[in-house]
Parts: C-alpha cells; sequence; structure tokens
C-alpha cells in the first residue's frame, strides 16, 4: 500500500468500527515529488490536478499532517520526527507550501 498506518487505521477507524473520522485525503509523496539525489522537483501537472479535486471539496481550512509508510509499527516508532499544520487556509499555495 502507498499510504502509511495512521491513514489506514484512520480508515479502519471509519470503516469497520463506524466512527466518526473528518474527510481527509491521503497524497503519496512520489504522486506530486520527484525527487533525486540533489534536489526535489514539483510536478506541475500533477499539483494542478491534486488542487482541482481538493477544490471540489469546498474546505476552507485544512491541515497537513508529513508521515512515511513506516511510520510506527511492532519494533519502531519516529514519534516527534513529522510535523502537522493545522487549520491553515486552504489555496493552491498552501498546498504548495505544505506539501513539500
Amino acid at each position: 500500500s502507498m499510504i502509511g498506518a495512521k491513514a489506514l487505521n484512520l480508515i479502519r477507524l471509519r470503516d469497520e468500527f463506524r466512527l466518526y473520522v473528518p474527510p481527509f485525503v491521503v497524497v503519496p509523496f512520489h504522486d506530486v515529488l520527484k525527487v533525486t539525489r540533489k534536489t526535489i522537483t514539483i510536478n506541475e501537472t500533477a499539483l494542478n490536478r491534486l488542487h482541482q479535486q481538493l477544490k471540489q471539496f469546498d474546505w476552507s481550512h485544512v491541515s497537513f499532517r508529513t508521515s512515511a509508510l513506516q511510520e510506527d509499527g511492532a519494533t519502531v516508532s519516529f514519534a516527534g520526527q513529522f510535523e502537522s499544520f493545522v487549520d491553515v487556509p486552504y489555496s493552491k499555495k498552501a498546498l504548495r507550501t505544505y506539501i513539500v
């Protein structure tokens, strides 16, 4: 799977346990960014497509959360190494800023 354990657990809470989970979107890193040994570049076409998809939700404010596929597991924890940006006014500029 191309999404991490946190997103999978949110989906499980929503679908299996029928608990309320606010709507969310998972954006796999490589869908929007291209990484080489020296640079990270934004795939503008993918960013524009993502922006158009997100605009359909009509969210005025969003949260961005960095994560990794193997963020937390039975034998490892990377607590505190990722960031969350909460209640950010949504715009394409915000998307660009927080996706990188």
